[in-house]
């Protein structure tokens, strides 16, 4: 298996992930947990400090310590030598870019992906987004680039962890829910203006299994978790694979370590 298969989780606050979280986030085979560290006035200092002692906690269970970088539509290259140097500086595995705003509309996230790439080994990225729908460039299209340039998130081998929020606050975004929205991915929406790759198989420049999302725990925005996995269930039969990822751990009751397991070696492989 790969991480991008397994139990994920995202950590906001790195001081206020105890050990009882982290012992339930193994038991129920997690396999990585990724700290914000960079554009987060809030935590990403407080991260950096606990994190020689976070990394230790995480490596007595087997479970892969991970970057989480904000982007707010910084310059590119500026932005990948920083979330770069800071990366390799922590020896941290996996680096999801938090991306929604900043790349909607524009090709924003075509010139990041590109440079990102770049700097970090293959198939290590991943895009967090709230947006996995044709409002932003996923095949690497660059104004006044020729077409045979362009670098798809398939052709770099970036994964994608769409936020599929259950809250109240989302209801009735199709982007949100699981199953609407590998609907569109695996039609004619995944051939789109943004998701046409023609270099790719089947024309897609986010593969099916390129995808894993990203779901709040329980009471996180009034979320309900477990419909979160249930949809998630349902969202296979359009072509979801295995891999999911949960935000934020720290705020997670006991009883969502129970819920998730449920759906271990179906939605996830368990690490081990």
């Amino acid at each position: 298996m790969t991480l991008w298969q397994g139990l994920g989780a995202f950590c906001a606050n790195a001081p206020n992930l105890g050990s009882d979280a982290l012992d339930r986030f193994q038991a129920a085979g997690g396999s990585w947990i990724c700290f914000v560290l960079y554009n987060d006035s809030a935590n990403a200092e407080h991260n950096q400090d606990v994190m020689p002692t976070m990394k230790a906690e995480l490596a007595k269970r087997g479970i892969a310590a991970c970057g989480w970088y904000n982007y707010f539509g910084d310059d590119p290259e500026t932005f990948a030598d920083d979330t770069c140097n800071l990366h390799k500086a922590w020896g941290l595995t996996l680096a999801i870019f938090d991306c929604e705003d900043a790349v909607v509309g524009n090709t924003k996230l075509a010139r990041l992906t590109k440079e990102i790439a770049k700097r970090f080994l293959p198939n290590t990225v991943g895009i967090s987004t709230n947006q996995l729908n044709d409002s932003v460039v996923w095949n690497g299209r660059i104004e006044g680039e020729a077409p045979g340039l362009w670098l798809s998130a398939h052709a770099l081998g970036i994964r994608v962890l769409p936020q599929w929020y259950i809250a109240p606050r989302y209801a009735g975004s199709t982007w949100t829910d699981p199953v609407a929205n590998m609907k569109w991915l695996s039609g004619p929406g995944g051939t789109s203006d943004n998701l046409l790759d023609s270099k790719a198989k089947n024309k897609r420049a986010v593969p099916l299994s390129y995808v894993h999302g990203t779901g709040e725990v329980t009471g996180l925005e009034d979320a309900d978790l477990d419909m979160f996995l249930g949809r998630c269930k349902l969202a296979q039969q359009y072509g979801l694979t295995k891999g999911i990822s949960l935000y934020l751990i720290e705020n997670a009751p006991a009883s969502d370590f129970d819920l998730v397991n449920r759906y271990r070696g179906d939605l996830y492989v368990p690490r081990g």
